[in-house]
Formats: C-alpha cells, structure tokens, sequence
C-alpha cells in the first residue's frame, strides 16, 4: 500500500527513500518472497506512471547491487526474468530510469549469470544504442559497462571493436567532463 505509493511519489527523494526501504526488505525476505518483490517490481518498470518506473527501476537497481550473488544464486532463476526488463529500461524517456538499469546490469557483470554471458552481443547492442544518449549520466554508465565487459570478458568486443575504439576516442573527447574521464578509463584497460 503506502511503500508502493511512496515508489510513486512525485518528489524523486521519496521515491529515492522507498526504493532503498524496499531494497532492505528484499534482503530480509524469504525466497519466496523476494520472487514476488521483484515480480512486482519488474512489472512495475513497464508502468505508464513515469514516477513508479523510475522508483521501480532505483529499487532493482539497490537490490541488484546489494544481492547480486543473492539474485545469481536462487534457482529459479530470477535474472533471467531482470535482466530483460532492466535492458527495457534503456528505452524510457527518463534518464534517471536508464541510468539506474545501466547500474543494476553493471552490477550483476561482475558475476555474469547465464542470461548475460549467452546473451552478450544481443546486450551489447542494446546497450550501444545508449552511446549517443542526451543525458551524459547515462554515456558515463554506457562507458563504465564497457570498461566492466572489457575486464571481465575481453573476447565478448571482438565483434564491436572497431565500433567500441571509434566510440571511446569520441567519448575521451565528450563536453560532458565525467563522461570523458570515465571514458579515459578504458584506454588501460584495453
């Protein structure tokens, strides 16, 4: 009731508020139940009320960064029900909303579940589509991914890499200073 009206609210900062309380919740919840959160919460990202996806989209994104081994480990498989609806996210109008699901999705590379590494061009290629995104928040997150990708599965670019080199000289170069800085990040890392 009032935690989801809350996840709602128009002031970001009570939004912020209930998607860290619900993102608490979930770390207490039995399985069972933490499916059903998410369950909720992903439905919830797909919401025509512009304040409820974006609430939605800042709890997954504390839950997949406070319980990503959590979210790996259970076995019914909730990743492979996140993982989709989070890469959805990339396409909502609200820079906030896909800054938080290029969050949750970083987190969760770092252990690379099976829905992310059998599914790794396809990500990759939605996740390109945000290169040029007008919000620099959510470029910076579109370089910290790749920096994560390159770390971690080297051999995944080898398909893009020529696109990837074009992109990150052009993003060293970004009027957006954060941005260039994350971007620098990928030069030692190649």
């Amino acid at each position: 009731g009032r935690m989801w009206d809350a996840m709602g609210d128009g002031e970001r900062g009570v939004r912020t508020a209930a998607a860290s309380c619900v993102a608490a919740a979930f770390a207490t919840l039995p399985m069972e139940g933490g499916a059903a959160l998410l369950t909720t919460l992903i439905k919830l990202t797909d919401s025509s009320n512009p304040n409820l996806r974006d609430g939605a989209a800042d709890a997954l994104r504390k839950i997949c960064e406070d319980a990503a081994e959590q979210l790996d480990s259970d076995p019914s498989r909730p990743l492979d029900r996140l993982v989709p609806a989070l890469t959805r996210c990339f396409a909502a109008p609200d820079p906030h909303v896909r800054v938080n699901a290029l969050c949750a999705l970083n987190a969760l590379l770092f252990l690379m579940p099976p829905v992310l590494a059998e599914n790794m061009d396809d990500f990759l290629k939605v996740l390109f589509s945000l290169a040029n995104d007008s919000a620099p928040e959510v470029r910076r997150r579109v370089c910290a991914i790749v920096v994560t990708v390159l770390e971690l599965r080297p051999a995944a670019l080898d398909n893009f890499l020529r696109e990837v080199v074009e992109y990150f000289l052009a993003a060293t170069r970004d009027d957006a200073e954060d941005v260039a800085l994350e971007a620098a990040e990928f030069w030692p890392v190649l």
